[in-house]
């Protein structure tokens, strides 16, 4: 009898455990996905910003732009995105 309550009590922290890394998981890629859509923002009103200015972006705020573009292209946010 004894044996049966330490299986089931083994087996429900293996469940627990499982389910507490899948909240992880879900939790991670919905911080992630944030971070992408606020790239992918920052981005657009960048790119709209300058057409309306007609003018063309500083070297600095390229290499910035850049760098957000990249992240929000990556595989990482495509993954997140379901593409």
């Amino acid at each position: 009898m004894n044996t049966k309550v330490v299986a089931s009590v083994v087996g429900g922290l293996v469940v627990l455990f499982f389910l507490y890394g899948q909240y992880e998981s879900y939790r991670k890629d919905a911080e992630l996905r944030q971070d992408c859509e606020k790239a992918d923002r920052i981005v657009k009103e960048s790119i709209k910003q300058n057409d309306q200015k007609g003018e063309t972006p500083s070297s600095a705020e390229s290499f910035g732009n850049i760098g957000l573009v990249f992240f929000s292209r990556s595989e990482e946010c495509q993954r997140v995105r379901g593409r």
